[in-house]
């Protein structure tokens, strides 16, 4: 994994590259300040933004802008189920899928 944060409260990512590994940058129960990254061919994910858990009841919710999210290999961003997040300001290109919302099964 290139940058991987779990639980992270109020934390800042801020003008990295984040290039060539197995997913870009992973946020699990998280809700970093995440900016000015340029995340660059990833396996699968550029950005993931997800839960600690299965049952985990804290949920990510970042703030992502200004980013740049191109030619990762599954999909640029990849929102897991009951995650959001402000995502404003980005630049997605050459991905499969620039951004994959996880529907939420009852």
């Amino acid at each position: 994994e290139g940058i991987f944060v779990i639980e992270g409260g109020a934390s800042w990512i801020k003008r990295n590259k984040i290039i060539g590994n197995l997913d870009g940058l992973v946020m699990l129960s998280s809700i970093p300040e995440v900016t000015s990254n340029k995340i660059i061919d990833n396996a699968r994910y550029g950005v993931l933004i997800g839960k600690s858990g299965e049952f985990s009841e804290q949920k990510s919710f970042p703030n992502f802008s200004e980013n740049s999210v191109d030619s990762n290999g599954i999909a640029g961003i990849f929102v897991k189920a009951g995650c959001s997040g402000n995502i404003h300001n980005n630049r997605a290109a050459g991905n499969p899928v620039q951004i994959a919302l996880e529907k939420k099964e009852p």
